[in-house]
């Protein structure tokens, strides 16, 4: 087991995308304290659209994907819109009001919703070992939620909204990924990643208008700390954290990729120790730690 790791460069880069998607939860966190979860939402999407863009023109000579099939195109749109703008719009309001380690928490929660939707909409299977590791993680996230903080200065209203939002944005992930299973055929991953981006940057467009956020997108763009996070935020995670994973999964098994992609709420924790200097909890790192195995069940 030792040789297989450190001799299959697969296992390094799922735990690379574990990172990449740990430091874009918590750049996307000071982002958005700054100048608004929206305005994140939609400038961190336009950055990945660009990168993404350059890397389909370089490997293809084209910026938007091409031949792709209506079919495709239907699902992934779908796809996106429900993740990227559904969901993360759920999730980075999330990041605001609760903080990204009980945000990446509750998203642990996709795994579970991935696999009832997976078996409503395409039939895969829910096996007994599958439902005890979605009873595991429910039982992990809900033992951190209803955790009294004594020195929490977040208002409780805040705290219930926040895992309300954490919760859909989780459901929005699941459903997502399901959504993508079905119109991924024959694409590169990139290229899939793009087609979805370019849903999430739609909804956004015409959303922003309705919600009066227009001014405030343009003054996150004149704040230049609140972009740097922003930046960083959008190439760990996109761009950086879905090319890991999507090496990892051609390297070894799915499953242990998405394992091991899965630590982010646990791998978290000294981050935000030594970043933010937040107090954690044993209770809170033995939850998060109970979480992510039944996560780990879900994979197997």
């Amino acid at each position: 087991m030792i040789w297989n790791f450190t001799a299959n460069p697969g296992y390094v880069f799922a735990i690379l995308t574990t990172f990449c998607w740990t430091i874009s939860a918590l750049a996307f966190e000071i982002a958005s304290k700054r100048v608004g979860s929206v305005a994140v939402n939609l400038l961190r999407l336009l950055i990945a659209l660009a990168l993404l863009g350059f890397i389909t023109l370089h490997r293809t000579g084209h910026f938007i994907p091409p031949g792709v099939s209506d079919h495709q195109w239907r699902w992934l749109l779908l796809s996106g819109f429900v993740g990227f703008f559904v969901g993360d719009m759920a999730l980075f309001r999330a990041y605001v009001l609760i903080g990204s380690r009980l945000t990446t928490l509750l998203m642990v929660l996709a795994a579970p919703f991935g696999a009832v939707c997976g078996y409503f909409m395409i039939g895969e299977t829910l096996t007994p070992l599958k439902i005890i590791g979605m009873v595991i993680a429910l039982g992990g996230v809900a033992w951190v939620c209803a955790e009294r903080r004594e020195n929490d200065a977040t208002p409780h209203h805040h705290v219930l909204i926040g895992v309300m939002l954490g919760i859909i944005a989780a459901f929005g992930q699941g459903l997502g990924a399901v959504l993508t299973k079905i119109g991924t055929q024959g694409l590169n991953a990139f290229e899939v990643t793009q087609i979805r981006v370019l849903a999430g940057v739609a909804g956004f467009i015409i959303a922003i208008p309705m919600m009066r956020q227009t001014g405030n997108v343009i003054r996150a763009t004149r704040n230049p700390r609140a972009m740097v996070f922003l930046t960083i935020g959008a190439i760990a995670g996109p761009v950086l954290g879905v090319s890991s994973y999507n090496y990892a999964i051609t390297k070894i098994p799915v499953g242990i990729a998405g394992t091991l992609a899965a630590m982010v709420p646990v791998v978290i924790i000294p981050f935000v120790i030594l970043v933010k200097k937040e107090t954690v909890s044993i209770r809170a790192i033995v939850g998060a730690i109970v979480a992510v195995a039944g996560a780990v069940l879900l994979c197997i």
